[in-house]
């Protein structure tokens, strides 16, 4: 990853040189294969626009190439937040590959349209594709597809609140990415495991769980997992009440997603941090925290938390709400009016300035 990233502008100048040229087979494969580059180190919008630019002169490149670069299209599209697109490109590619017969790329698109759905918060279309493809995987006999299945089925038992089961899950694909050597995924498996240690109230475990992810993020250079594992811990350390640490977490995973740009996860920070200073018993300030939070959310279109998570937001809501008393409309008000990138620069200055959430926003 760090070669790429010295190699980046050399790597920009061949994708312009092949575009130029309208050799859209060469632009298509050199793009999909340096999403896998793109999306931890946080490019995704430039590696979309690059896509884009070679799909549009791509209209003649091997229908595998362009089912590949629609599959990879759709993935930086998740990633920035637009499903819509994101789904569109995936169905493409399914299209493209069906028509190919290629079995193992189906499984992929299916995996690709489960991950769209679980993100758009509709969890039995998620289930009806991640089994298909696990179904198509398992006949290919394809160990690495088997195991990102079952870690995508593992999400949804989770998110459903059956712990034993995602935990199962969880651990079949981790023994598959430990034996194959692929750090990244082996600490997306411990992040994943963490939560539900976390879910199940046992935080020792969790907070070992997901601190051993982090540290591999980190060793990767995975910006997306970093910010995830800090926003994790984060979660850890309210369920503990240590209010301090919690901030710093938050405050730490909010900076990653700002650099990355990345909406859901400002959204998610914002959420932790809120509930950090609903706990301090700030509740005006807790108020506008939520609501420019909220705001995020339904702007979008990110579904609602899962159900585990949803009943501890919705209590420090409420408790802020109660507390706050008349100044509740005004904050949440303002909070719902300031833009998201405006909301986390105000509280990340904050943080910066105090070293805590003592004053309000």
């Amino acid at each position: 990853m760090d070669r790429l990233e010295a190699e980046h502008d050399n790597l920009r100048a061949a994708l312009g040189w092949a575009v130029d040229r309208s050799d859209g087979a060469m632009a298509l494969r050199l793009g999909s294969a340096l999403w896998a580059f793109w999306a931890p180190r946080g490019h995704q919008a430039e590696g979309r626009a690059w896509l884009e630019r070679a799909l549009d002169v791509g209209e003649m490149a091997p229908p595998a190439v362009r089912a590949k670069a629609l599959a990879r299209l759709g993935n930086l599209a998740v990633d920035l937040d637009d499903f819509r697109a994101a789904r569109a490109h995936f169905e493409a590619s399914l299209a493209l590959r069906r028509q190919l017969g290629d079995q193992r790329g189906v499984a992929d698109s299916l995996n690709n349209l489960g991950a769209a759905a679980t993100a758009q918060g509709d969890r039995s279309l998620a289930r009806v594709h991640h089994e298909e493809a696990l179904a198509l995987r398992r006949e290919l006999r394809d160990e690495r597809g088997v195991a990102r299945s079952l870690c995508n089925l593992g999400e949804l038992a989770r998110d459903e609140g059956d712990f034993g089961r995602a935990r199962d899950l969880y651990r079949r694909s981790l023994a598959t990415w430990q034996a194959l050597g692929d750090t990244d995924l082996v600490a997306y498996l411990q992040l994943y495991l963490g939560i539900v240690a976390r879910l199940e109230g046992e935080f020792d475990a969790a907070t070992r769980l997901v601190e051993q992810g982090l540290t591999l993020f980190q060793e990767v250079g995975d910006k997306v997992g970093t910010g995830m594992a800090l926003a994790e811990l984060g979660r850890v350390a309210c369920r503990l009440g240590d209010h301090q640490r919690a901030a710093r977490h938050f405050a730490d995973a909010l900076a990653v997603y700002q650099g990355l740009q990345s909406r859901w996860g400002m959204v998610e920070g914002l959420e932790g941090l809120a509930t950090v200073i609903a706990g301090r018993k700030q509740s005006a300030g807790a108020a506008w925290v939520f609501g420019a939070a909220a705001a995020g959310r339904e702007a979008l279109g990110l579904p609602l938390l899962p159900p585990a998570d949803a009943v501890a937001h919705e209590c420090a809501l409420a408790e802020t709400r109660r507390t706050a008393g008349a100044a509740w409309a005004p904050a949440w008000e303002t909070g719902r009016s300031t833009a998201l990138n405006d909301a986390v620069a105000m509280v990340l200055r904050e943080w910066a300035e105090t070293s805590s959430l003592a004053r309000e926003p």
